[in-house]
């Protein structure tokens, strides 16, 4: 091919993608006497995804057997390495997809390097990761960055970058030791020894080892400190229930130091009497203070339901060491639960929007809520009443709406829960006298260590003596409270009541396994 100044020399790589084209321009005035002091311009132009593009890169005429070598052999030696060229290190960083070079920034070409696919291979047609090969160890491209070190070899500004040697180097782009990226085969990515799969993997299996350290630190830690006892019940603040509760955690802290503290819980917060006593017998509470509810859990703590059994504390006192704990404390543990002391809810009144109760006869019709327990709704029933069953918490806005006519409850309860505000009528019944029993569920008071239990068993009982008397404070100061807060007082006619009480004695002793000796040995105990 003649050479002027206007002539021009155009070839196709044949392993460039389809339509690039290769188009150098030599002009005689650039060329010089001697070839490798030219600097044509090498114009090369590709279609990828439909997109036209072109770079400008520099090319020296003397080095045009390398690049004619480098792209005439690519496999012509079988069974060793062929060395691939790649253009000569950057003066500086440039962006990722750019090389050094004339020309705009995104025209430049992304400078490459070779290297020999490190597994070796048994046989000439098979490499080391198991991958085909017909014409001998496959060559990986790997995308060297300007500024990394290059391969040992001729060295050329310029080297063939088609689609299909791109589709030669299987596998994922990595970064060499060199700080090249690099592709690795797909036998890497499966985790073979040596491979950057099972670094990642052994790195993955190191970071889970430190993450269980951290979380077995954190366990350790948890360990220093105090252990929380949970002590839930239903009472508002400034109730009996509310009183006693934090007494007993003030005394049991002060005894149990670093090794526990107990932490009570009102108003319902860990739920109703109902829940709670699940809660127990889970053993995902360890206190509560339980009332007419235990009725519900073992059949014999229905004594305390039948109306005016109990005439006052000192009998109350009589009946806990001569039946409570010879006889319903072990009923109580066979069925989950154990009872560490005996309490006090309080001698119960009624209160209602209708009328004043002063016989029995006055109930009939009323909507009167009830603590959940079988025996206090059939009483109300043998009354007259319409008894429900409803929660303490539920109970003011039940009257303030009139979805209730009245409740029952003792002064403490009345006054501490606002119930008076939405009241009319108060009569002092006192049909029933109703103990409160510090109790744990076994699967938490197992847990315990056995000083702790001791702590908690030994406080209970202590704090008795001052829940009796701030139940007889409560239930004259407040007493007063409320007759001067304008709800209206009477005081009905009891043995009417204790009367119409007759059918439920004999119901409780005839369906209660044992239940006429409880009745009589409590009836005996009050006439001392």
């Amino acid at each position: 091919m003649a050479r002027g100044r206007d002539s021009r020399r155009i070839a196709k790589r044949p392993h460039a993608a389809a339509g690039a084209l290769v188009q150098r321009d030599q002009r005689e005035g650039l060329a010089g006497s001697r070839r490798g002091e030219a600097s044509p311009l090498v114009l090369e132009l590709g279609r990828h995804g439909g997109v036209q593009r072109q770079r400008v890169l520099p090319i020296h005429a003397g080095d045009e057997p390398a690049v004619r070598a480098a792209r005439g052999a690519r496999h012509a030696a079988r069974g060793r390495v062929v060395q691939r060229v790649c253009p000569a290190r950057q003066a500086r960083r440039r962006h990722p997809t750019s090389g050094g070079g004339l020309g705009p920034r995104r025209f430049r070409a992304r400078p490459r390097r070779a290297e020999q696919h490190h597994h070796g291979g048994a046989s000439p047609r098979r490499d080391g990761c198991g991958r085909g090969s017909a014409r001998g160890p496959r060559t990986v491209r790997s995308l060297a960055r300007p500024w990394t070190r290059q391969a040992e070899g001729p060295r050329v500004p310029h080297r063939p970058s088609g689609r299909s040697e791109r589709a030669d180097a299987g596998g994922d782009a990595v970064r060499r030791g060199d700080g090249a990226r690099g592709r690795r085969c797909a036998c890497e990515a499966r985790g073979r020894p040596g491979s950057v799969g099972s670094l990642a993997r052994r790195r993955g299996l190191v970071g889970s080892r430190v993450t269980a350290g951290l979380l077995f630190c954190a366990a350790c830690a948890r360990t220093d400190r105090p252990l929380d006892i949970r002590f839930g019940h239903v009472g508002a603040p400034g109730s009996l229930f509310a009183i006693s509760a934090e007494e007993f955690a003030r005394r049991a802290n002060e005894q149990l130091g670093p090794r526990a503290r107990v932490l009570v819980f009102g108003s319902s917060q860990l739920g109703s009497d109902e829940v709670m006593m699940q809660k127990l017998k889970l053993g995902t509470l360890e206190l509560a203070l339980p009332s007419t509810v235990m009725s519900t859990a073992v059949a014999a703590f229905g004594l305390f339901e039948m109306p005016y059994l109990v005439k006052d504390r000192a009998h109350m006192k009589r009946i806990e060491q001569a039946i409570v704990w010879p006889t319903l404390g072990p009923q109580a543990e066979a069925a989950g639960y154990r009872i560490l002391a005996v309490w006090e809810n309080g001698f119960r009144h009624i209160t209602n929007n209708r009328r004043p109760i002063a016989r029995p006869e006055d109930l009939r019709g009323i909507k009167l809520r009830t603590p959940t327990g079988q025996w206090r709704i059939r009483m109300f029933q043998a009354f007259g009443a319409n008894p429900s069953p409803m929660p303490l918490s539920e109970v003011f806005v039940a009257l303030q709406t009139g979805v209730m006519d009245g409740q029952e409850n003792p002064v403490a309860q009345i006054h501490s829960a606002r119930l008076h505000e939405v009241q009319t009528y108060l009569s002092l019944t006192s049909h029933v006298y109703t103990p409160a029993y510090v109790t744990a569920g076994l699967a938490a008071w197992d847990r315990l260590s056995e000083d702790v239990r001791a702590v908690l068993q030994t406080t209970a009982r202590e704090v008795q003596g001052f829940v009796y008397e701030a139940a007889e404070r409560l239930d004259r100061e407040l007493l007063a409270e409320l007759g001067a807060s304008g709800i209206q007082v009477n005081e009905p006619d009891r043995a009417a009541f204790l009367n119409a009480s007759r059918a439920i004695y004999a119901e409780f002793a005839g369906s209660v396994s044992g239940g006429r000796a409880l009745i009589d040995s409590a009836v005996a105990l009050g006439n001392r």
